[in-house]
């Protein structure tokens, strides 16, 4: 099963890969409205608190999420996982939160770059890895991950 969601998540790489950066740019716009359409739905004296309403099974850790389903309110986020530019002079990749940092490394590498940091595991996202303090990686020269924002050659 691992190996299926792996693949599926590389041909999904590849075919994000293929489109425009205003294709792809174009696609996050859509999805930030789609996201502030079901935020604006939001009752809190109703709804509670807000929560990504990422699958249980789609994790790193081993933490139980079922407190996510008890008076949350789910905000889905999954679509947010495609690198939207990498600009080759300033070193820096604009990317979703959920960019998974062997996403990155696959993209630049061929490119004669590579992050600065990179930590141990490669299905860690960007935004679980800025959110949880990088502490999974980091560099004696550069810190954890969320000080770093560029590329180096």
């Amino acid at each position: 099963m691992s190996l299926t969601l792996y693949i599926l998540d590389y041909l999904g790489e590849l075919k994000s890969q293929r489109k425009s950066f205003k294709q792809r740019q174009k696609e996050h716009d859509e999805n930030v409205m789609k996201t502030i359409i079901r935020l604006k739905k939001r009752n809190p004296l109703k709804d509670g608190l807000i929560c990504t309403a990422r699958k249980p099974w789609v994790t790193v850790g081993i933490r139980n999420v079922d407190y996510k389903r008890a008076r949350h309110f789910p905000v889905d986020l999954s679509a947010f996982c495609k690198i939207l530019e990498i600009d080759h002079v300033r070193m820096v990749v604009k990317c979703e939160p959920f960019v998974k940092m062997g996403q990155i490394t696959r993209v630049t590498v061929p490119m004669n770059l590579a992050p600065a940091v990179v930590p141990e595991l490669d299905n860690l996202t960007v935004g679980g890895l800025i959110n949880g303090s990088g502490l999974e990686g980091g560099s004696h020269l550069h810190g954890l991950f969320p000080t770093l924002l560029s590329l180096m050659r």
